[in-house]
């Protein structure tokens, strides 16, 4: 079984697919933010607040290559922007790439719910829409890079076990 990585936006439901997904192919579920966190023993918005976005995506690289060097298999949930940065999406072709394309209203209302101030970039923006819009467009180049692209406001495992198992 190769090494599943799920990519997309912030909301885009990559840690709660990524647990069920290999929940069911019986592999490891990585979060990589929290596997960055465990090794600087900060949260992501700690790090970014402290030591600087710089900082964090350097942690972010150390992260994904210890893992990718440490595990066989296993299903990661990237952060929002590791594909985009230091040539980690070199790293993470090596297995199977899932881009889940999650509309923009649709991610709006789950940051609305969640609270933005979870998420470093989107924290104190006082035109959440404007900004997230602006973050898809400078990233989705890097998303559509993926093997598979799963669209929909509702992905569901059973979308993801299509390409899986195919």
């Amino acid at each position: 079984m190769p090494k599943i990585y799920l990519m997309g936006m912030p909301a885009s439901g990559k840690s709660t697919l990524g647990r069920q997904l290999a929940s069911k192919l019986n592999l490891p579920f990585l979060d990589l933010d929290i596997e960055i966190e465990k090794r600087e023993e900060r949260t992501i918005p700690e790090i970014f607040n402290v030591r600087g976005e710089e900082v964090f995506r350097v942690a972010e690289q150390s992260a994904l290559l210890e893992s990718i060097a440490s595990y066989k298999s296993f299903v990661m949930a990237l952060g929002g922007g590791t594909p985009c940065f230091r040539d980690n999406l070199s790293a993470i072709k090596s297995g199977e790439t899932i881009y889940l394309s999650v509309p923009l209203p649709e991610l709006i209302k789950r940051l609305k719910r969640q609270g933005p101030e979870t998420r470093p970039l989107l924290s104190y923006q006082t035109d959440l829409d404007l900004v997230l819009k602006n973050l898809l467009q400078r990233r989705e180049r890097y998303y559509l890079q993926a093997k598979y692209v799963v669209e929909g406001a509702s992905i569901q495992l059973t979308d993801l076990l299509k390409f899986i198992r195919s």
